[in-house]
């Protein structure tokens, strides 16, 4: 499975080649649409070009047909992230206000030089950037940050104390001194030479009484919500665990199927046969479904330790998720599952 990632560096002169050529050997697609921009990326990472504006990063929209409603196209053709890229060009930096989904999105213009970059309303993916004199460079992968810019791997203390005490103060912070990571909901503005940050949006508790019957018009957003999760035709699945949510999902995402006339929904579960804490009840509750088709993958040895290692390395900072190790096992089979 290829995750989708993006690298963008501008500096004053190119400066990259070595770095570049190595990430090409690593299966990135390197590609310089300007002097001053140089760009490396991977599954759905895309650069998109128009005028002096260069528009770069990954995004999976969740409302996709307002988008080309307001844009008045309609092309099955254009990638999530080609849209983005025309809401930016039509609506300037005001765009994000209209996303809904998961993005990190970076915004040149080459004849003044200024920079925007955004970040997703919710933590989903990740924005790291370093600046260095004139040079920036931006990534969703701190390692492709890191390589790119040629930063010296340098503990950041503040951090790693913050992860000690199990506690984050500065959401800002990476484990590596001057790389740093935009929070979400925000967005960073370059210009002159100056960065600065700033939220662009923020969850607030509604003040309108919205009517009607509350539990049927919270039903009617969790059905939309997964439904667009869905995206269009083709298998589906979901990571059924046993649990209210899951299974929330699993049961509506099922019915949406079997009303569309698509096959029969694939969930994935974990299992602990012997364990006091395997839920295999609760997950058969909703797998004796007929519109699902469930899948089990039993857990009986201890995580491979030795494996810790690559988990470190691909995250490249602190992180408190060693689950991360058994996961590798549902990807592998959702795949396999088509």
């Amino acid at each position: 499975m290829t995750v989708s990632a993006f690298a963008i560096r501008i500096a004053p002169e190119a400066d990259a080649g070595a770095r570049l050529q190595r990430m090409t050997d690593q299966g990135w697609q390197v590609s310089q649409p300007s002097p001053q921009f140089t760009a490396a990326l991977r599954g759905g990472g895309e650069i998109a070009a128009h005028g002096d504006l260069l528009i770069g990063g990954i995004a999976f929209l969740d409302n996709r047909e307002h988008l080309e409603a307001r844009l008045e196209v309609a092309s099955a053709d254009l990638s999530d992230m080609a849209l983005v890229a025309a809401l930016r060009i039509k609506e300037g930096p005001g765009f994000v206000e209209a996303l809904s989904g998961s993005f990190a999105i970076v915004v040149w213009n080459s004849a003044t030089g200024e920079l925007e970059g955004y970040r997703v309303h919710l933590c989903v993916y990740p924005f790291i950037y370093t600046q260095q004199g004139a040079a920036i460079t931006i990534s969703s992968d701190p390692r492709a940050a890191l390589h790119l810019s040629g930063l010296e791997l340098t503990p950041e203390p503040y951090r790693i104390a913050d992860f000690i005490s199990g506690q984050e103060v500065d959401p800002c912070l990476t484990v590596f001194a001057g790389l740093e990571r935009l929070p979400a909901a925000h967005r960073f503005l370059v210009s002159e030479g100056t960065l600065r940050t700033e939220r662009y949006w923020q969850l607030l508790p509604s003040r309108t009484d919205p009517g009607g019957d509350v539990a049927q018009n919270l039903r009617a957003r969790f059905s939309r919500a997964v439904r667009v999760r869905m995206k269009g035709p083709g298998e589906a699945g979901t990571m059924l665990s046993g649990g209210l949510d899951s299974s929330s999902v699993t049961c509506v995402a099922a019915d949406h199927l079997a009303e569309t006339g698509g096959s029969k929904l694939k969930t994935l579960s974990f299992i602990y046969p012997g364990k006091p804490y395997d839920e295999t009840d609760y997950i058969e509750t909703v797998t004796e479904r007929d519109e699902v088709d469930p899948h089990f993958i039993p857990i009986t040895d201890p995580p491979d330790i030795d494996i810790l290692g690559r988990l470190v390395e691909e995250q490249m900072d602190l992180f408190t998720a060693p689950g991360l190790m058994k996961s590798r096992r549902i990807y592998d089979d959702a795949k396999n599952l088509g």
